[in-house]
């Protein structure tokens, strides 16, 4: 007779298959968000002894250099006020966008970048146009002046100075999109810095949430490690000390 159908062994044979091949899945992806997460501190250190060389050579920032346009043809000049300052509009030039190119320019960083602003403001980073894209996924580098002395529901109460910024894109504004959750987000802070989200030389955005934080002064404040949603980006501050 015939038989019809499968029996509880066959049944439970494919389901530990189909078990093995899910987890099997799920440990690959771990795997190369792990990577990712730890090639962001190759990208910064990068990035960060770029700047210094290229100080050393020029004696000013990258973008904020006043004298660029006689070093490569088509450069921009900065002002050189010692800020990595915004564009005046949409499209615009700017020293924030200028930074990566200036780089780029003078052999420090690999890529091609247009030293513009995006067609959404004067603040617009699009990476891989203007500045570079992240190995993280949806993620990309920004570069700025950033005072938040008095501080707000997002940032702490710092002086930042010059920073570069781990984000990803918004369509009118730097990099602020958050591409990491807390955990991913101590990772890098405790291998570059002191693992806290308000204080140091690595400052985590959106305080509120992506920390323990109960003020823009609470410098104490611990990383939502329970949290795994991607809550968090992080400023990288005073990139040029």
């Amino acid at each position: 007779m015939r038989r019809h159908g499968f029996s509880l062994v066959e049944l439970s044979i494919v389901l530990v298959i189909m078990g093995l091949i899910v987890g099997g899945i799920m440990a690959g992806a771990s795997v190369i968000r792990n990577t990712e997460v730890k090639t962001v501190i190759t990208e910064y250190n990068q990035y960060k002894q770029a700047v210094l060389t290229f100080r050393g050579k020029y004696a000013a920032l990258p973008g904020d250099i006043p004298d660029a346009a006689s070093y490569w043809s088509g450069a921009v000049n900065g002002d050189g006020d010692g800020l990595i300052e915004w564009a005046a509009a949409a499209n615009g030039t700017g020293e924030f966008v200028q930074f990566w190119r200036h780089l780029s320019l003078a052999g420090e960083i690999e890529g091609q970048y247009t030293g513009l602003a995006g067609s959404g403001g004067p603040r617009h980073v699009v990476p891989g146009t203007n500045a570079p894209k992240s190995t993280i996924t949806n993620g990309g580098w920004g570069a700025f002046f950033q005072d938040m002395s008095a501080g707000d529901a997002d940032n702490f109460a710092i002086n930042y100075g010059n920073v570069m910024v781990l984000g990803g894109e918004i369509a009118t504004n730097w990099n602020w999109n958050m591409v990491l959750n807390p955990e991913e987000a101590w990772n890098i802070d405790m291998k570059i810095d002191d693992g806290m989200p308000g204080a140091g030389s690595i400052i985590a955005t959106n305080r509120t949430s992506c920390a323990n934080s109960t003020s823009v002064a609470d410098y104490a404040a611990t990383y939502q490690l329970s949290q795994k949603n991607k809550i968090c980006s992080l400023y990288f501050v005073r990139i040029n000390e």
